[in-house]
C-alpha cells in the first residue's frame, strides 16, 4: 500500500507543501510520478520516496487550434486558463497505470492532508476496485483509491489517448466513462475530497484546493 503523487515543472513548488501536511498523521511510503519535473525536484523527491517514471504510450494532448470551436467557446465560459495544464492532466490514468503499490491512494498536489489515509483502503470494493467521490454530475479525480491493474484504468487510458479533444481534463474523461459505461465504482466520503470552493466542513480529512 502507498499513496502516488505527480509534478511537473509548473506543478513542483507544490511539492514541499504537500509533503509537510502529509507527513503529519501518515507514513505510508509514497511514489512522486514524474510529469516533466526539473533535476532539482526529482531528486529531493528521490530524498523521500520513489521517483517513478510514466510510459504515456503515444499521448498527445490536443492544443486550443485542434479543438472544435464550440467546445473551446464551452470551456472557456468559466475557468482561468486550463490549456498548458491539459498536457500534465491527461498524464493522470497513465501514471495510476504504473503505481509500484498493489493497493493505492492519488492525490492532487493541492491536496491538503490533515489526517491519516489508512482508512481509505476500506473503500476499495472487491468488486470495483476503485473508489472516489462523486459530486454530482462529476466523478471527481482528485482523490482515488485504487488496486493495481483496475480494468476501468485501462479504459480511462485509452479514452484520454484517443479522445481527448472531446474532454477539458482527465476528470471529464472518466465521469463520461462512469456515467456510460458498465463500470462499477465504490463512494468514498466527501471528507476525503473536500472542495475548498465551498467552504471547510468540520471534519475534513482532505481539503482540495481546486476551484
Amino acid at each position: 500500500m502507498g499513496v502516488l503523487v505527480a509534478a511537473d515543472k509548473n506543478q513542483e513548488w507544490l511539492l514541499s507543501w504537500w509533503w509537510e501536511n502529509y507527513r503529519q498523521e501518515n507514513t505510508l511510503p509514497v511514489a512522486f510520478a514524474d510529469f516533466g519535473m526539473s533535476e532539482e525536484a526529482k531528486q529531493w523527491c528521490r530524498q523521500r520516496g520513489s521517483l517513478q517514471p510514466v510510459d504515456v504510450q503515444g499521448l498527445q494532448v490536443r492544443v486550443k487550434r485542434e479543438v472544435d470551436l464550440n467546445r473551446v467557446v464551452e470551456w472557456e465560459k468559466s475557468l482561468s486558463p486550463f490549456w498548458n495544464a491539459r498536457q500534465a492532466w491527461f498524464k493522470k490514468p497513465f501514471a495510476l497505470l504504473h503505481t509500484p503499490f498493489s493497493q493505492t491512494i492519488w492525490l492532487d498536489l493541492d491536496c491538503e492532508v490533515l489526517a491519516p489515509l489508512e482508512p481509505m483502503y476500506d473503500y476499495i470494493a472487491k468488486e470495483a476496485k476503485v473508489g472516489l467521490v462523486r459530486t454530482g454530475d462529476v466523478y471527481n479525480s482528485g482523490v482515488i483509491v485504487f488496486e493495481k491493474e483496475a480494468p476501468l484504468l485501462r479504459r480511462w487510458a485509452a479514452l484520454s489517448l484517443s479522445h481527448n479533444h472531446c474532454f477539458l481534463g482527465d476528470q471529464d474523461a472518466l465521469s463520461h466513462i462512469l456515467f456510460t459505461e458498465a463500470y462499477l465504482v465504490s463512494a468514498v466520503p466527501e471528507i476525503y475530497n473536500w472542495q475548498m470552493c465551498r467552504g471547510v466542513p468540520f471534519g475534513a480529512k482532505v481539503l482540495h484546493w481546486a476551484a
